[in-house]
């Protein structure tokens, strides 16, 4: 019998297995897609046991509604965007199969575990945690706030460590020491992202110590944009910091629409990294 003649013969049979030996390679793929990213993520992570706080900033003050008035918050809240950057880190790190815990950043500062894993939302301005580790690590990182910029009594005194008054509305700028780091602000420019990792044997000078993720923007909006690196932009960031075994101290411009310019990436710690 021909190939061809067993073909016709027996063709009710491929056209039950053909369909069946699809599926089965669709599904085995997605499986090891998903193998592989869940893998890199872990590479980046780098955390040292199964358990993560994300750690949400509580702000207080005033917030500017859609008619431009100025509504002043008597109580601590979380603000929106923070909350969807959590959405998308907490289901990033659920995914690849490690447990998570939401608290605030008074809650940790009150009830401190180094052994914890620590996953940060917003930058030292806003997030308590965060403010405690740049004043040990990098006190010589400084945020410039733009001239028009209103700050109120309650946050000046926890702001004046990490902000310093600017010439330019249009120009914001971090200042690494001597080193200056500028980006485009507003609706059109956006800003800059800013994300930081800290393993515990290069920090800490322990290996079971907690590995510390801080990610935020120059604003609430941009905070939201920063976690986009772990789900939208995944496959650009992990080719960018999949070489980088311990600390990084990285920025990145970004437009208010989320769009991410990687070309514009550099890592400042070496620059910034100080053990007190």
């Amino acid at each position: 019998m021909s190939p061809l003649q067993f073909i016709a013969d027996y063709n009710y049979i491929f056209a039950i297995i053909i369909p069946i030996a699809t599926g089965i390679i669709g599904f085995m793929g997605a499986k090891y897609n998903r193998y592989v990213k869940n893998k890199k993520i872990k590479s980046i992570l780098k955390l040292t046991n199964n358990t993560v706080d994300i750690i949400l900033p509580t702000r207080h003050g005033e917030v500017t509604p859609t008619n431009d008035d100025k509504t002043v918050i008597e109580a601590e809240f979380v603000a929106l965007n923070d909350l969807r950057a959590f959405y998308d880190t907490v289901g990033v790190i659920q995914d690849s199969g490690y447990e998570v815990s939401l608290v605030s950043d008074t809650d940790t500062l009150n009830n401190s575990n180094e052994l914890k894993n620590i996953f940060c939302i917003g930058g030292p301005v806003a997030n308590r945690k965060v403010a405690s580790y740049f004043r040990r690590y990098f006190t010589s990182v400084k945020f410039g706030m733009p001239p028009d910029k209103y700050i109120n009594d309650y946050n000046r005194e926890a702001l004046v460590d990490f902000i310093y008054s600017e010439s330019s509305v249009n120009v914001g700028t971090i200042a690494f020491g001597e080193t200056e780091f500028k980006f485009k602000r507003g609706v059109r420019g956006g800003g800059c992202i800013i994300l930081i990792r800290l393993v515990g044997e290069d920090t800490f000078g322990n290996r079971e110590h907690g590995t510390v993720h801080i990610c935020f923007g120059n604003t609430v909006e941009t905070n939201k944009h920063a976690a986009k690196c772990y789900t939208k932009y995944f496959s650009e960031f992990y080719r960018r910091v999949k070489k980088i075994r311990g600390n990084y101290f990285i920025v990145l411009k970004c437009t208010n629409d989320g769009i991410i310019d990687f070309s514009s990436f550099k890592d400042y710690i070496a620059e910034v990294f100080r053990i007190e």
